[in-house]
């Protein structure tokens, strides 16, 4: 870079305080000299100390002082060394209820479900953007914005003449159980637009048509799996660790009990947190499948052993990804760059680790690697928000390919990354 030219450009005040043109009139001494050293000097030693007390406070905040040094040698790590569900054969039929947020609609994962394992994954979902499993159970679905789309239209079902949106259950139970007499109280209190986004209180005809539809015996849900996702700062952050614990307690293990369903918790990918730059990818990835080791734990211990919790460790699929080909982690994210949700190929790996997590075994390669790959998604209600800027290109044959080899060796072989670590409490 060329050097700047002094005061080049620089209003006469600012040329004052460099030494410019206006100051040519007066000489320097050293003396000037000493005082500008020590007040640079001084100014370095401030901001040094500022810097390592907040690098201490996100220390404490992320990591916990009373937390030992990561350990590399890990002998067994619990739920992804137990994740062996049996091989179910190529013609079992299982359902599956999809509990979460932008990280699972994102590109429409339940019915990329329904076509990567060639129909035996049936599904139904309870969505909301940003939602926590503290957040949800409260306000519910909040997909009539997303998916309103002509993909979603439910061939030969209407109302009063009104074409209806697959647009999922309404509120969780309603997804668990068919009936909710708390929609009816939110319907009610949303007339505000408080909740806007919820279908049944955007579209009363939606609301009419789940009523029916639930009201037939034949229809009323019965899952064997129940996939959650919390957001993805709560299983890493204390805090909001703490409040997901808070929500199992008081919502969510009577219902899965309920439900008889086997709870799968999606343990989500970390990436580069814009909110504290301190916190690399190994690091995010690790801390959070942690915390969802002691979700599962939890629920765990108020479950019959036929309900044993399952782990679906997209984390760790995405960070032995990162380890070994950069530039194809970025491609794993919507907009080619490391923010959060995922772009078509990062749902396809997703799509990969809960086809196994459920059936025990991956999806047929004839039937997900195809030259066309966008052929996966041509029941997609939608890929990305429209208001969420720029639209992800579908992935290629040889990316999806090698995507998918990583993930069988995580998922089959139980290969770690090397980065991947444990933390333990100081004794």
């Amino acid at each position: 870079m060329a050097p700047i030219k002094e005061s080049e450009g620089l209003p006469t005040e600012t040329s004052r305080l460099v030494g410019g043109p206006s100051d040519k009139g007066r000489p320097r001494t050293p003396t000037d000299r000493v005082t500008i050293c020590k007040w640079v000097f001084c100014a370095a030693l401030g901001w040094g100390a500022i810097g390592c007390f907040v690098v201490l406070i996100g220390s404490e905040l992320f990591t916990q002082s009373k937390w030992g040094v990561a350990s590399y040698n890990i002998n067994y790590l619990p739920y992804f060394d137990d994740l062996q569900p049996p091989n179910l054969p190529n013609n079992t039929s299982v359902s599956a209820a999809f509990i979460g947020n932008g990280m699972q609609f994102y590109n429409d994962l339940p019915r990329l479900m329904e076509t990567m394992s060639e129909g035996n994954v049936s599904q139904n979902s309870c969505y909301r953007f940003g939602s926590t499993l503290k957040s949800i159970p409260i306000h519910g679905n909040g997909m009539a914005t997303y998916w309103n789309t002509s993909s979603a239209i439910i061939d030969g079902a209407s109302v009063d003449g009104l074409a209806i949106h697959d647009f999922g259950a309404c509120t969780v139970k309603q997804l668990l159980f068919g009936k909710d007499r708390h929609l009816e109280k939110l319907a009610f209190k949303s007339k505000d637009g408080s909740h806007s986004g919820n279908p049944c209180v955007d579209f009363p005809e939606y609301m009419d048509y789940l009523d029916n539809y639930y009201s037939k015996t034949e229809n009323r849900p019965k899952w064997d799996f129940i996939v959650l996702s919390d957001n993805s700062h709560n299983p890493f952050h204390p805090i909001g660790r703490g409040r997901g614990i808070s929500s199992l307690k008081a919502h969510w293990i009577s219902w899965i009990r309920k439900s008889r369903a086997i709870p799968v918790f999606l343990d989500t990918q970390g990436y580069y947190d814009s909110t504290n730059a301190t916190v690399d990818v190994p690091t995010f990835t690790s801390i959070t499948y942690e915390g969802y080791t002691e979700y599962a734990a939890l629920v765990e211990s108020y479950l019959p052993l036929s309900q044993k919790p399952r782990i679906a460790p997209l984390g760790i699929v995405y960070q032995l990804i990162w380890e070994e080909d950069y530039s194809l982690w970025l491609k794993l994210f919507h907009g080619d760059q490391a923010h959060n949700h995922n772009s078509p190929l990062g749902t396809f790996v997703q799509g990969c680790v809960i086809h196994y997590t459920l059936l025990g075994r991956m999806p047929e390669k004839k039937a997900v690697l195809k030259d066309d790959m966008s052929e996966l998604w041509k029941y997609a209600r939608m890929m990305q928000p429209l208001s969420d800027p720029p639209v992800d290109p579908f992935p290629n044959k040889a990316d999806a390919e090698y995507a998918y080899n990583i993930a069988e060796r995580v998922l089959v072989n139980k290969q770690l990354p090397k980065s991947f670590f444990i933390r333990q409490k100081n004794v």
